[in-house]
């Protein structure tokens, strides 16, 4: 299977500074294409947002050079790559809580990141930020982990309510503010002409899903300018109708 890849992130309508951060990388194996994304939201209500995203970033970079290669000598290799990075990202949380309590300051990230080797894919959850899955239908993928989900999965909520209730940006866990992280891991394949977005909340509070599936529902082959276009074009429509936050997306469209 080919791939193309694009993405646009931007510091929003009021924020000083952009506290996301995301990660693409390729590679060729004797698996075929190998493709790994990624899109870390740092904290908004946090100090040093953008320390906390862009150290978890670097680390899953880092991995996809220097580890992943390793482990993909052992023919058994889903479980292995499952572990490695659940062991990064503990190693990550230490570090960020560390750091903030010999500084003095809150800080914190999430992470939705997506990695496909032989049209698998092994996806890795912590908050809210979405994985969505785009064809006929726009599919969300991960489920967010956050006080008002909890509440909707509970029946407290209806989903209509939990759209409008002001607890919706409280997480239960995040990279760096989560004394005991348990990061939530699903596996699946990835599915010929179909669009897959990483993005944070900030991308999704002013757009629908209607629209993402007329923007990115557009598959052509090779283009990955147009690819570029649509991701951008959804990111002004946010700051166009008020968006606040920072706003970030990643696509890949699979061919």
């Amino acid at each position: 299977m080919e791939f193309d890849t694009a993405y646009c992130t931007d510091r929003g309508n009021i924020k000083e500074v952009n506290q996301d951060a995301l990660l693409i990388k390729t590679a060729s194996s004797r698996f075929g294409n190998i493709v790994f994304l990624a899109v870390c939201d740092g904290m908004g209500g946090l100090e040093q947002g953008e320390v906390a995203s862009s150290t978890m970033i670097k680390y899953l970079s880092d991995w996809f050079n220097e580890e992943l290669p390793q482990i993909l000598r052992i023919q058994q290799y889903v479980d292995l790559i499952q572990d490695s990075i659940k062991s990064l990202i503990d190693k990550v949380n230490r570090q960020l809580m560390e750091y903030g309590r010999e500084s003095g300051i809150k800080l914190g990230t999430t992470l939705t990141a997506m990695l496909v080797i032989d049209e698998q894919y092994i996806v890795v959850h912590v908050g809210d930020t979405r994985l969505y899955e785009i064809s006929n239908e726009v599919k969300q993928i991960t489920v967010d982990q956050t006080l008002v989900e909890r509440e909707v999965k509970m029946n407290r909520l209806s989903p209509k309510e939990a759209e409008c209730d002001p607890r919706n940006h409280i997480l239960l866990q995040c990279i760096g503010a989560s004394k005991n992280l348990e990061p939530e891991f699903l596996h699946g394949r990835v599915k010929n002409q179909t669009i897959y977005i990483i993005c944070c909340d900030g991308f999704r509070h002013k757009i629908t899903k209607e629209e993402m599936k007329q923007e990115f529902g557009k598959i052509v082959p090779k283009r990955e300018d147009l690819l570029f276009e649509q991701c951008r074009k959804l990111v002004r429509l946010n700051k166009e109708r008020g968006e606040k936050d920072n706003i970030t997306v990643v696509a890949l469209q699979c061919l």
